[in-house]
């Protein structure tokens, strides 16, 4: 299964215009001076940029513009191509919050962003859609009380309630809690079966996985030399490495007994999806190539069934897709 997914230029600019037109259709208009426009607008500046080398400035630290850069092609390629999806419709109020704020879902955002959250909601939403779904539903982001999954699809006959939360702090009582929520709005809701899917991108440190080599010196105005993996299997074992601490330091200050029992005779499997999302950067040919590093782990605290196994599988197929 690939877990990243290497960009093109070339595509990026065309992919801004067709977004466009996609949101057109549904009377969607990117805001004048938004924050989406301004996304929207760096992608063709970077593309202007590797076009005209000599437009390129060696001095500031283009990481965050390359975030920014994959982050939304990532996010828009997913609306583009589940866009004649029969259930896309559902998805259109979410659609309508993209221009509320940061929609990324690449980057680290504020606690107070909770349209941000409203957008991961749309992201796992339009994952579901191309999967064997025979209907999908997905909390009104204007009217939400907070009781139901965020998103319900009856995946092959079987309705899933996924609880989609952001995690903004790794202390163990913090995603406890978040998790124990998601558990709880699946049980009131029509779902079957479900699990709780956390975004973990607010406490990934985004530089450990593109790192500046001499960050000392470029501290004091020295040019950045960005590092940049031998291959992409460095990188992924490291978010493997960051899951499984979170996972093991869940276990020894919650207690395995107390997060089983969060569980016990309730529709949610014992366990929850993270979703996993960074920039990074591998040598391709011997050339630093920007990489996003894109995918779903899983948490387990007891025996999950062999249908979530495969339902994170698919989701994680989903993810590859461009």
């Amino acid at each position: 299964m690939q877990q990243n997914q290497f960009y093109s230029f070339f595509d990026a600019e065309v992919l801004v215009y067709k977004f466009e037109e996609v949101l057109k259709k549904y009377q969607i208009e990117i805001y004048k001076n938004s924050e989406l426009e301004g996304l929207c607008l760096n992608i063709i500046d970077i593309v202007e940029k590797h076009l005209k080398p000599k437009l390129r400035n060696p001095e500031i630290d283009i990481r965050s513009y390359f975030r920014e850069f994959v982050g939304l092609q990532d996010l828009i390629t997913k609306i583009i191509k589940f866009e004649k999806n029969e259930y896309f419709g559902q998805l259109i109020p979410h659609l309508k919050k993209l221009n509320d704020s940061n929609p990324l879902q690449s980057i680290k955002t504020s606690i107070l962003n909770q349209e941000n959250n409203k957008i991961f909601e749309l992201f796992i939403a339009t994952l579901c859609l191309n999967l064997n779904t025979e209907e999908i539903k997905v909390d009104d982001p204007d009217k939400s009380k907070g009781d139901n999954p965020d998103v319900i699809a009856k995946i092959d006959g079987k309705k899933w309630g996924l609880g989609c939360k952001a995690i903004h702090s790794s202390k163990p009582q913090s995603i406890f809690d978040n998790i124990e929520t998601a558990i709880t709005q699946i049980e009131k809701s029509e779902s079957e079966i479900g699990i709780p899917v956390l975004t973990i991108k607010n406490i990934i440190n985004h530089d450990k996985f593109w790192p500046i080599l001499n960050d000392p010196e470029f501290n004091k105005g020295a040019h950045p030399i960005f590092g940049s993996f031998i291959d992409i299997t460095v990188p992924f074992s490291m978010m493997n490495a960051f899951v499984m601490n979170l996972h093991q330091e869940l276990i020894n200050q919650i207690g395995l007994s107390q997060i089983k029992e969060i569980f016990k005779d309730k529709k949610s499997q014992p366990g929850c999806l993270l979703y996993c999302p960074t920039a990074t950067s591998v040598r391709i040919n011997n050339l630093p190539v920007t990489t996003r590093l894109n995918i779903f782990n899983i948490m387990t605290f007891d025996n999950i069934s062999s249908e979530c196994l495969s339902l994170m599988t698919n989701l994680n197929h989903q993810l590859q897709l461009t």
